[in-house]
């Protein structure tokens, strides 16, 4: 039976200096695609960015080594969505390829200076331990952060990861939504030992997701006035 697993790459072979130049920016994978140009492989990637100077990010992502073209495409509210296209890329420095020969799909993902974490759908046991030993051997640091079943097909993607909920309840706790705000980021990410760009980068998806199940939850499409 399948099961889903939220895994972090803490040491990404791709993209982490990006992340470490702007350390406040959050990027998630909305699609990506590959192609040959004869003996060469290239990707597109799709990424939603927020949380980030973007003349700053455009900047350090276009003189990336592995980039070769960079292209805004939308902007929604504080997120942009941008094309990116890299050089010949080999498949070792990678990931979705061991995703791919091993049947695990991804359901959700986000870059950050604290390295690549996915929620993927994994075959059985036997695969996930057959991918993480993959990427260990490419250096990647990976660490597996929560396995669990899913209970409804499709609602999987709205859970909170144990980091975010830890981050939002801490918040909450401590009076960081009120008006005024009765704590700072700074004094929160010291009690939890992480940077404050981190911790606002979690409060931020936790919030967006709890939004997006409350109107999903909300919406009846049967249903007009």
């Amino acid at each position: 039976m399948s099961f889903v697993v939220e895994l972090t790459i803490r040491d990404p072979p791709l993209f982490a200096g990006v992340f470490g130049a702007v350390p406040d920016t959050t990027a998630t994978i909305e699609s990506y695609h590959h192609f040959s140009d004869g003996p060469n492989e290239h990707y597109t990637f799709f990424w939603w960015v927020e949380g980030s100077d973007f003349a700053e990010f455009e900047r350090h992502i276009r003189e990336y080594r592995y980039v070769c073209e960079l292209r805004e495409l939308a902007t929604v509210g504080e997120r942009r969505l941008y094309r990116l296209t890299t050089n010949s890329l080999s498949e070792n420095v990678m990931l979705s390829p061991h995703f791919r020969r091993h049947d695990v799909s991804m359901l959700d993902n986000e870059g950050s200076v604290e390295g690549f974490w996915l929620r993927l759908r994994v075959p059985d046991r036997e695969t996930l331990r057959t991918v993480v030993g993959e990427l260990r051997a490419m250096d990647t640091d990976p660490f597996v952060d929560r396995i669990y079943s899913e209970q409804v097909a499709g609602r999987g993607t709205e859970d909170l990861t144990d980091r975010q909920r830890e981050c939002l309840s801490l918040a909450s706790e401590r009076g960081y939504f009120e008006t005024p705000s009765e704590a700072t980021l700074g004094e929160l990410a010291g009690d939890l030992d992480v940077t404050p760009q981190a911790l606002s980068k979690h409060i931020r998806a936790a919030v967006r997701k709890l939004v997006e199940r409350e109107l999903s939850a909300g919406h009846d499409p049967t249903h007009s006035t």
